[in-house]
């Protein structure tokens, strides 16, 4: 699994939200932190942070807690 978190490199609500899914992720999951814009826009993300699990947006706009984090990528593995 990977997991990508899509942020502003100045956001600190988006740095928070990184350092929540790296300490949410299991052991062994990829963790990028993507600030390309072009990349972003890939994405077709217009708001950020944003958290992608597997090349699917799963969150946008939203600084996310470690609990929530985990919870957002415990529900992605069970489908």
């Amino acid at each position: 699994m990977v997991v990508k978190v899509l942020l502003e490199t100045q956001c600190a609500g988006c740095k928070a939200t990184l350092e929540a899914v790296r300490a949410a992720v299991p052991e062994g999951t990829i963790v990028e932190a993507i600030t390309d814009v072009k990349q972003i826009l890939a994405y077709k993300v217009w708001r950020l942070p944003a958290v992608v699990i597997d090349d699917k947006v799963v969150a946008t706009g939203r600084n996310l807690t470690a609990e929530q984090a985990a919870t957002l990528i415990a529900t992605h593995i069970n489908k």
